[in-house]
């Protein structure tokens, strides 16, 4: 092979190695936003739910303040209705957005289940408010079934919770997977061509 052989030779490598190089890239780039991208909406589900648990922590608290409220004190019984109207409306809201996100069939179903439960919980709060505030010593008898209702949704939520860090973490391991598998590509492929070049030449 002549000198002038060899030149075109390795302008081809160099075009065909510059194209190889750079579809490497862009597959791994693809490949790390995807994996970020699930790990982005994990997070989101997550922190919902978790939202979501607060919340319903938040209406027993409704339900504990109606029951100590001091009869005839209409401040303290709009503020613990504008409460239990705020944290419900906010349970609500967050259970939504998890509903509507592109989760795992799943999760996604998992959501869907836990909603009746939701609503039954949030109606057995809001009946408890108003029957404390109104009397508080004769709701006493509501509050075991009640808090059967909330034992109850709490464990469920501690499992559709399992469930989102569970998917959160293989997101997460996944995009590492992504970042690490695209530079051992993009290595291989330099010593590939490094050593083309080196025969051609």
């Amino acid at each position: 092979m002549n000198i002038r052989q060899k030149l075109v030779a390795s302008g081809v490598i160099s075009v065909l190695a510059a194209a190889l190089l750079g579809g490497i890239g862009l597959l791994g780039q693809n490949r790390l936003a995807e994996a970020l991208a699930e790990n982005q909406l994990s997070v989101s589900a997550l922190r919902n739910h978790m939202e979501g648990d607060m919340m319903h922590d938040a209406l027993r608290a409704d339900v504990l303040a109606a029951f100590v409220a001091a009869p005839g004190d209409s401040a303290a019984a709009s503020q613990v209705r504008n409460d239990f109207s705020e944290h419900s409306q906010w349970f609500r809201k967050v259970m939504d957005e998890n509903a509507k996100l592109p989760l795992s069939p799943e999760i996604s179903q998992s959501i869907r289940d836990l909603r009746p439960l939701i609503d039954t919980y949030i109606a057995a709060a809001g009946k408890l408010v108003d029957d404390a505030l109104r009397d508080p010593q004769a709701s006493r008898a509501q509050m075991a079934d009640f808090q059967r209702i909330f034992g109850e949704l709490e464990g469920r939520n501690e499992k559709l919770s399992t469930l989102i860090e569970t998917r959160a973490d293989e997101a997460r391991q996944a995009a590492s997977d992504a970042v690490r598998s695209a530079a051992w590509w993009l290595l291989g492929g330099l010593v590939l061509v490094c050593v083309v070049l080196c025969l051609a030449t």
